[in-house]
């Protein structure tokens, strides 16, 4: 098992085919984590996460941003926005360009739709993947402004050979650490799929990354443990 090849406390994953069927697949590791992961604009949006934080155990609240098609301002969300402070959840959203399908524009394509949603309620944790997926500018922005942001390091980061100029991952980390502190950023690694499972080499980068940037050892342990197991009341 992937945990414990790799002597890690836990994974935490945020889709799943369907709420019922990652709860499923979960339940008999304790060790393993979900999040929901459902249509935000779905009739019973609000109630499907209730049921799945109380009735399934999961643990938080995964959009992807870009696929929707009306923005994640809309009045209509205020409902799900509640349900998640009721439910004390975190909620991971990804903005920026998404590939597969390659889309790159759209209604919420950028972190700073996110300004108003976190302005208007201040007890939800937002995690915006990826180090903002390309929108670096944006993220900062909208960090400075909202407290309850939070950036996650997840994946390669290959959308920043489509910068100019183009951050390193030690750039990213120093730029975020100095401008928010180690408790902030999350570590993620993005191991999206089977058989590949658990990719060791996206965490050795990003802690050689880290260390390179200057963040000392208790940073260190904030950003890659305290603060996940804290957001997700581990």
């Amino acid at each position: 098992m992937e945990v414990e090849r790799h002597g890690l406390i836990g994974i935490a994953f945020l889709t799943g085919g369907g709420n019922e069927t990652l709860a499923k697949a979960i339940q008999p590791y304790p060790r393993l984590h979900g999040l929901a992961h459902h249509d935000p604009f779905g009739p019973n949006a609000p109630e499907e996460l209730a049921f799945a934080v109380k009735e399934l155990g999961l643990r938080g609240y995964k959009i992807i941003a870009p696929l929707l098609i009306d923005k994640l301002t809309d009045p209509k969300l205020d409902k799900l926005w509640q349900t998640c402070a009721d439910l004390k959840i975190p909620v991971v959203i990804h903005f920026g360009p998404l590939n597969p399908p390659g889309i790159v524009s759209g209604a919420n394509i950028d972190p700073l739709t996110l300004h108003d949603i976190a302005k208007g309620f201040p007890e939800i944790a937002f995690v915006v993947p990826h180090f903002g997926t390309g929108y670096l500018r944006e993220l900062l922005h909208l960090m400075w402004s909202c407290e309850n942001v939070y950036v996650d390091t997840s994946g390669s980061n290959r959308w920043a050979r489509y910068m100019w100029p183009q951050p390193t991952l030690k750039d990213l980390f120093r730029l975020f650490y100095e401008l928010f502190g180690a408790e902030r950023i999350i570590f993620g690694t993005d191991s999206s799929h089977f058989p590949r499972g658990w990719v060791e080499p996206y965490f050795w980068e990003q802690y050689r990354a880290a260390l390179e940037a200057g963040i000392p050892e208790e940073g260190i342990e904030k950003v890659f443990r305290e603060n996940a197991l804290q957001l997700l009341h581990l």
